[in-house]
């Protein structure tokens, strides 16, 4: 079970039943999710994995399996490559991977950085929050603290089938973005971000929308849209302060008032976000066994 946390008029909870029937429409129009399907692509993944000396993974765990079958519509063969690229991914960057538990972020939600929104868009997308502008002070509070932050709630909303149906938002916000702030993006960095959701994480990733990003911000975005495939470009917008361009996208009624939204509430869901995980602490833990085996 997961906690329901108030989130002023509304509630913050992981979603773990069943999808909902528009969601399971979805996953039979878009994903191939059918019986047959489902029943196949889990037996050809466990023999798959069986073979794959060199990973650990929790095989047996149908939960686990089926969020990469259905981020690769039920062929097994592409759940097994996806699963060889995640595990690479977090061998690569330990240096986030490595404190991807709750307690070792808790100073990054405290600071109300990132944020799990209570209320989904008009799609059923989580909407995942981060702000790396006026409010991060990032000589306390690294860069890479606030990016594993936002790795690990795109690990939470993994357990939910509704999430992995429909997909996630990402809203990063860099209002009164300063020059010492801007120089913190470097190459490496934004190539990071990139590699871990693009094609690379069980998790279908339907935006990566910027907010409020001043000037000095675009020619980086210029430099870093080298990194990007043709599909994941068309899904990454700058909007500046133009909410009407955002909502678009994501719909006001999704949306709190600070971002020209209906929902009467202010966008300081950190410590509500960190009530969420660490409910689920055991469960960050447990995953720091698997992966690539060390030679």
């Amino acid at each position: 079970m997961s906690p329901e946390i108030k989130c002023g008029d509304l509630i913050l909870k992981l979603d773990l039943g069943k999808p909902s029937e528009t969601a399971q429409n979805k996953a039979l129009r878009e994903l191939r999710e059918t019986p047959d399907n489902i029943q196949n692509g889990l037996i050809e993944l466990k023999r798959l994995l069986q073979d794959e000396i060199d990973i650990k993974t929790p095989q047996n765990n149908e939960e686990w399996l089926m969020k990469f079958l259905r981020a690769c519509k039920f062929y097994p063969e592409s759940a097994r490559d996806l699963i060889r690229r995640y595990y690479t991914i977090r061998r690569k960057y330990k240096e986030i991977t490595n404190v991807l538990t709750p307690l070792k972020l808790k100073s990054v939600f405290e600071a109300n950085l990132v944020s799990i929104l209570p209320q989904r868009d008009q799609h059923g997308r989580r909407i995942i929050v981060t702000l790396m502008g006026k409010q991060w002070l990032h000589k306390i509070i690294s860069y890479d603290s606030v990016y594993a932050a936002t790795t690990l709630c795109s690990d939470l909303v993994q357990l939910e089938q509704e999430t992995q149906i429909n997909g996630v938002v990402y809203l990063v916000d860099l209002q009164a973005l300063s020059f010492a702030q801007a120089l913190q993006h470097t190459p490496y960095r934004t190539k990071r971000i990139l590699d871990y959701i693009q094609n690379n994480i069980p998790l279908r990733v339907k935006g990566f929308h910027i907010v409020n990003q001043p000037k000095i911000f675009e020619p980086i975005f210029s430099a870093i849209k080298l990194f990007f495939n043709s599909k994941f470009a068309d899904r990454i917008l700058l909007h500046g302060s133009n909410y009407e361009s955002l909502h678009r996208y994501v719909s006001p009624e999704c949306l709190p008032q600070c971002y020209g939204g209906t929902l009467k509430s202010e966008l300081t869901y950190g410590r509500e976000t960190y009530q969420l995980l660490s409910h689920h602490q055991n469960y960050f833990e447990g995953l720091q066994q698997y992966g690539y085996k060390t030679q």
